[in-house]
């Protein structure tokens, strides 16, 4: 996978959903202003990412990458 920041990827899989942040967050057990504050460029917490993996459809280590 080429390196991107999460904030990108996030962004780009939540509109390929055709989903609002709203949605996003309703999907992942999240606020909105949650998904806001990570496409604004804050990391998520350790404890989202295997969520974020199952609703995004990527591998733990591939999203992980993202941080290095």
């Amino acid at each position: 996978m080429p390196k991107i920041q999460f904030s990108t990827w996030f962004l780009s899989k939540r509109k390929e959903k055709g989903l609002t942040q709203m949605q996003a967050a309703e999907q992942l057990g999240l606020s909105s202003p949650t998904i806001s504050r990570w496409e604004d460029g804050t990391e998520p917490r350790a404890g989202h990412l295997i969520k974020i993996c199952k609703w995004g459809s990527i591998k733990p280590d591939a999203l992980v990458k993202m941080f290095e």
